[in-house]
């Protein structure tokens, strides 16, 4: 920026936070209200044709407006909207912490509860702002940025249509990734609040397997998939994170969750972390759990189911009840382990081996008398 730039309307440009190809961000101070913002300098591809460049900017004044009246713990706060020597720009709070996608690329796949955590998070700023009529359209996680506590914030929500109108109406101008965009909104039809969910599951999917759900060569592989291609989630995460997923990643709008909150409401589940899908229902201890490590047990939970069917089977053999106890126990500290269906056939098989050595051993004292 030349001198003569330092300053934009009333904020004065400390530095340079970040680029992309639709603004530019400055850490400003605020020259009135004598507070830091992120300052967001409205930029637009240099191949846009100048009546829909003036289409977008009076779009983008609008829609920032209407996104500056949001007031939610996890949409980021909007001071001010204005526009100096011919540049729209938003001045927002400034945030402290670092984007999801920082974090995803540093430590992805994340432990799940931690990924819920931020999911819900990401749903419940969309359901207030679906609720007052304003969807984002550009949920990514670039446009989410995680506090040092973990509060999230989403970003972006007066710039977000027009990042993707130009994504999908002009290819020349092309602006990123539509990694996270539902079908409809790759295939340019009528997009809604439902798009938003969409890119949530995308999100958190990524956040679970440490890749994104589409992924190819050129954007026209990516879009193709994303309108064609059923992802593979089976096996992937406990039952109930899949069946969440897969609601919200339905090609049809239709079959999607329809709220954000009815979204929200099956990642608060208290079974969804759980290896099984219900009461009576199949178990599913060999469901690998993305971020908890493997469903397997572990060395020191076989050891110890290997124990409790050896003293069982000894039991058994030399007619001593008394070591019935110590199989059952052993077959325990598996379960604690993380046995699962081994420790539970060891404690049987431990339960059963002492009831069969208690009668074996009175038959041989009733023979011998």
């Amino acid at each position: 920026m030349s001198e003569e730039r330092k300053k934009i309307g009333r904020f004065r440009v400390l530095k340079q936070l970040g680029e992309g190809g639709m603004a530019v961000v400055y850490l400003a101070q605020d020259e009135v209200l004598r507070r830091r913002v992120a300052l967001k300098v409205l930029r637009l591809p240099a191949g846009i044709k100048p009546r829909k460049r003036w289409e977008l900017e009076q779009r983008f004044r609008r829609e920032s407006r209407i996104a500056g009246r949001l007031s939610h713990a996890n949409i980021v706060t909007i001071f001010d909207v204005g526009e100096d020597d011919g540049q729209p720009y938003i001045a927002m709070e400034y945030l402290t912490g670092q984007s999801l996608r920082e974090i995803i690329d540093l430590s992805a796949p994340m432990p799940i509860d931690k990924a819920v955590d931020i999911a819900k998070q990401i749903l419940s700023a969309l359901d207030y702002a679906h609720s007052r009529g304003v969807v984002h359209r550009d949920i990514t996680p670039s446009n989410i940025i995680l506090s040092p506590t973990g509060r999230v914030k989403v970003t972006d929500f007066g710039i977000a249509r027009i990042a993707s109108e130009i994504t999908i109406s002009d290819p020349g101008a092309m602006i990123g990734s539509p990694n996270y965009m539902a079908p409809e909104q790759v295939e340019g039809r009528e997009v809604d609040h439902r798009a938003d969910i969409f890119a949530v599951g995308a999100v958190l999917y990524e956040m679970l397997v440490g890749r994104k759900l589409f992924s190819g060569d050129n954007v026209a592989a990516i879009c193709h998939q994303i309108v064609n291609v059923e992802p593979d989630l089976s096996g992937k995460f406990p039952p109930r994170v899949e069946m969440a997923l897969r609601r919200a990643l339905a090609k049809d709008p239709a079959q999607r969750f329809q709220t954000a909150e009815e979204f929200l409401e099956a990642l608060r589940d208290p079974l969804l972390l759980t290896r099984h899908t219900g009461v009576g229902d199949r178990p599913a201890d060999d469901v690998p759990q993305a971020g908890l490590g493997p469903a397997e047990p572990g060395v020191a939970a076989r050891m110890a189911v290997a124990i409790s069917m050896v003293v069982a089977l000894l039991a058994v053999v030399f007619a001593r009840w008394w070591l019935a106890p110590a199989a059952v126990v052993a077959a325990g500290v598996g379960l604690a382990l993380g046995a699962g269906r081994y420790g539970r056939w060891a404690l049987g098989f431990g339960l059963c081996s002492g009831i069969i050595s208690w009668l074996w051993s009175f038959f041989v004292s009733a023979n011998s008398a």
